[in-house]
Order: structure tokens, then C-alpha cells, then sequence
């Protein structure tokens, strides 16, 4: 068992982080004008909302044309620069093949301009088109979700009050006509939860039913649980509690098929951001369920043995080839994305069977002092096509573009980044290996 004495240190970015929202929710309307907050939005508060307050305003363009222009396939990074706040979203690829991310856009990471918008790749030449899909009275955020085996396209998200602090809601919008049109919001039953979000990509099991996670808090203790439909996504009739406590926090969790011919015998790993709570014995970092039975029980496995700080959040999961797994979060102590690939089979079976990791890109936020970690992370992984190189992480990190990004009182907006999953060490390395391969002239 870990230390206790190696959570306390990991925790003292994510106090920091706590600082700076504060500060922004008084901004945005959490805290009332007399400077008091109701024991309910106080509750809320306590929700990692994804996010924090705004930094640059305006990117130049200069900056715009070289960013657009960068050479994709040689696995560095390309990035959508934008003067919003633009992330906490989900990527996926409709019937056509087309990549697309719809991603929340706001003015600040916490405001009720937030909405979602849809983005769809044309190419690093012409980068990403976009256009909303979504907007109500309240802060419209956190993405989650996909596309089904029938090409449906199921947007999940939950709606916030950014005047109390309250979460308003949690549901759905869903399209069959590949992001075209939607229908109309449709709830989901939150039960006695205060604050609850989805998070994580659609999962379709062998015979055709659907689950997605999502998570919530009623007060004092946090789970995670998963919802299942077996009409299409039309309706959400089933749930499973994965996990539920308080001595440890489980919030942000993405599943992933192992293997299975059938809806009952579908293994699954789920994959949690795990804090430590109040108790000195407590500890964080990525958390492992495994399910045998499609996702009907779950067990609880234990911390991996990678992402083992409670500053290593937002885990996202997908399948390669060979029956391999890749996993991929955020790290903010170092302000990277981390990958392990490793062997699915092997990890469902041993949690602290994951590969040593290696990082996939460094954050423009990496040497800011004090850092504003909250604007970087929230990684999601599609696949532009059949092979493993296909695969993209698309995520959120600081716009750099003016100076003022380093200075501690910094407004903040986020620019979509997206990188191969098998980024620019493997790249490099496959590279290396076909001219090694090539006959000598």
C-alpha cells in the first residue's frame, strides 16, 4: 500500500488549483454579492468542475497560420487556436469516416455562455470547421459519449447554474443523421446526488447494448456508476452502481471492452480518477473495476501502477491491435499526457500489469508559476481509421499566443490540440524502423 506521506505532496497543485477557481467562481457568479455562499452551492463547489478561470485573449495571426500548417503525420501536435474557452468534450468518427469532437465553448471554463459546440476534421490544412449544437440558459458542459454500431450519434452532458453553483440537470441529445440535427435535451434520473456529470466514451458490448458512465456526489459520499440502453440510446432504463464511498473519492471514469461474444460475458475495465478523502490513510491516483459479466457486477481492483498521484486525472481508454489497450490521462505535476499500451488481458487480470508510460505532449503551462493546471487535460481518443496509427488524442491546453498567458493574473481560453496516439516517439521510432528495413541502393 502506498504511503499516505506521497498523497499530501501530489495534493499541493490541486490546492493551488482550488485557490485560482475560487477566485474565478466570484467572478462568474457563484458567490453571491455579499460574499456569502448557501450550504448548497458550498456543496457544489466542491465538484472539479473541469476547468478553471480565463487566460489570453486573442490569438495572432501569425500564430494561427504557423499552427495550422504543422506536418501531422510526422506526430507533432496540430492545434485549433481559439479566443474562447474550448474542451471538456468527447471525439469520436461518424458513418462517413469523418473525425469529429464536440467540445464545450465559453467565455471563461465556469459561465453560463457556455454551450456545446460540434467540430469535424478536414485536415491539417484546413484544421477543424464548427458549429454549435447546442445552448440553453445554463452552463452546457461536460461532454461525453459516441457513436453506435447503427450510426447514431449520443451526446451526453450536464447543465450548471453558474449563478448558484447548483447543478441544474444531466442528459442526452442524440442525432441519426451524423451530427445534422439533434433531437430535443432529454434528462436522465440524477437520484440524490447534488452534483453529477457524464464522462467518458460510449460502450457498445457484444450483442448491441449500450452503457455510458457517469458519476456524481449527494453530500458525502461520491460513486460512479454505469447506465445501459438497449434500444439505440432512445432510452435509459437500467443502472449499476460500480462504486460508491467516501473514504477515497471516484469521479471521472472511462470503460473499455476486453473481449466477449455476448451482453453477459463481456469483460470490461473501467478506469476511474480517484482523490483521496479526508482520512491520513487515504490515497489517489488512477483507480481499476473489472466486470465479467457486462458490466452487471463490478469488482473492485485497486490503484494502477501508473497515474498513481491524485494530480493524474481524466483517464480515457482504447483498443489497438493484437489485443492491446491504450490508456492515456493527464498528468498535472508535470503538465503532460501520458500513454501506457499495454497487454488487456494481462491488465484485466493484474492491475499493475500497465506498461511504463511515455509522455505524449508537455503543456504550454508546464513551467508557469503558479500554474493554472485546470486549463490543460481532459484527453479523448477517436480513431480517423482502420489502424492503430489512425488514432488521435484531441484535448484542451493554455492559449500562449500573447505573453500575458505566464503572468499570475492571467485571463485564460483553452485551444484544442490534437496528437496521434502513437505520438512522436513511436513515430519516430517506426520510422527509424522502415529506412532500417529499406534495401541498401
Amino acid at each position: 500500500m502506498r504511503s499516505s506521506r506521497r498523497a499530501l505532496p501530489a495534493l499541493l497543485p490541486l490546492l493551488l488549483v482550488l485557490v485560482v477557481a475560487a477566485a474565478t467562481c466570484g467572478q462568474t457568479g457563484t458567490i453571491g454579492f455579499a460574499g456569502t455562499v448557501s450550504a448548497q452551492a458550498r456543496a457544489s463547489m466542491r465538484e472539479p468542475s473541469r476547468g478553471a478561470g480565463p487566460l489570453a485573449r486573442v490569438a495572432t495571426g501569425t500564430f494561427r497560420r504557423k499552427l495550422n500548417t504543422q506536418a501531422f503525420d510526422s506526430g507533432r501536435a496540430t492545434t485549433h487556436v481559439s479566443p474562447s474557452f474550448e474542451g471538456l468534450g468527447m471525439v469520436g468518427a461518424n458513418r462517413a469516416g469523418t473525425l469529429f469532437a464536440v467540445q464545450r465553448r465559453g467565455n471563461s471554463s465556469i459561465d453560463p455562455s457556455g454551450q456545446l459546440v460540434l467540430f469535424e476534421y478536414r485536415g491539417a490544412e484546413r484544421g477543424w470547421t464548427e458549429r454549435p449544437i447546442y445552448d440553453s440558459e445554463w452552463d452546457d458542459r461536460n461532454a461525453a459519449g459516441g457513436v453506435t454500431s447503427a450510426g447514431t450519434m449520443l451526446v451526453f452532458f450536464a447543465r450548471y447554474d453558474s449563478h448558484t453553483g447548483v447543478w441544474h440537470d444531466m442528459g442526452f441529445i442524440r442525432s441519426t443523421d451524423d451530427g445534422q440535427t439533434f433531437s430535443p435535451f432529454k434528462t436522465l434520473p440524477v437520484g440524490s446526488d447534488r452534483w453529477f456529470s457524464p464522462y467518458g466514451k460510449l460502450i457498445e458490448l457484444p450483442g448491441g447494448r449500450l452503457m455510458q458512465l457517469v458519476y456524481g456526489n449527494d453530500g458525502y459520499s461520491y460513486r460512479v456508476r454505469a447506465i445501459f440502453s438497449d434500444d439505440d440510446g432512445q432510452t435509459w432504463d437500467d443502472e449499476v452502481t460500480i462504486d460508491r464511498q467516501s473514504f477515497e473519492r471516484p469521479t471521472e471514469a472511462d470503460a473499455i471492452l476486453v473481449d466477449g461474444t455476448t451482453n453477459n460475458n463481456a469483460r470490461l475495465i473501467v478506469i476511474s480518477r480517484t482523490e483521496p478523502g479526508p482520512h491520513p490513510k487515504a490515497s489517489g491516483g488512477l483507480y481499476q473495476y473489472t466486470s465479467a459479466n457486462g458490466g452487471r457486477t463490478w469488482k473492485r481492483a485497486g490503484f494502477v501502477n501508473v497515474g498513481d498521484t491524485p494530480s493524474d486525472i481524466s483517464p480515457w481508454l482504447t483498443s489497438l491491435s493484437g489485443g492491446r489497450i491504450g490508456l492515456v490521462w493527464a498528468a498535472r505535476r508535470s503538465m503532460t499526457i501520458e500513454v501506457s499500451i499495454s497487454d488487456g488481458e494481462r491488465v484485466f487480470r493484474n492491475r499493475r500489469g500497465w506498461a511504463k508510460p511515455f509522455t505524449l505532449f508537455t503543456s504550454r503551462l508546464a513551467n508557469q508559476r503558479p500554474r493554472q493546471a485546470a486549463n490543460f487535460g481532459y484527453p479523448a481518443i477517436a480513431a480517423m481509421g482502420s489502424s492503430d496509427d489512425d488514432q488521435v488524442v484531441v484535448f484542451f491546453d493554455a492559449n500562449s499566443s500573447d505573453p500575458s498567458v505566464f503572468h499570475e493574473k492571467a485571463f485564460a481560453n483553452t485551444d484544442l490540440v490534437m496528437i496521434r496516439l502513437l505520438g512522436p516517439e513511436i513515430a519516430e521510432r517506426k520510422r527509424a524502423e522502415r529506412a532500417a528495413a529499406q534495401p541498401a541502393s
